[in-house]
């Protein structure tokens, strides 16, 4: 899978983690990243500056060789784990 990881705003974000249970990738400065994902478990963990974590469940079910995603971003309802003063939540 091909895409680009944005803020809310729409900016790129770089350098951020990107990993589910086969593949693990890393964002360049204009937020594009590679990744090999299953299909039977298309989940993207996302981690972010604070140290929390954000989950994108994608729709590739139907979907056969490399795909483009285009923008991938984290919003509320995506977040699994995030920092808050100091204790988890």
């Amino acid at each position: 899978l091909f895409g680009r990881l944005v803020d809310a705003n729409g900016s790129p974000i770089g350098e951020t983690q990107i990993k589910n249970h086969v593949g693990l990738t890393r964002t360049e400065n204009d937020g594009r990243f590679v990744i090999d994902v299953d299909k039977n478990n298309p989940i993207l963990s996302i981690a972010t500056p604070d140290d929390s974590v954000c989950e994108v469940r994608l729709d590739i079910k139907s979907n056969r060789g490399a795909l483009w995603l285009g923008d991938i971003s984290c919003d509320k309802g995506n977040y699994v784990w995030q920092e808050a003063k100091g204790t988890r939540e």
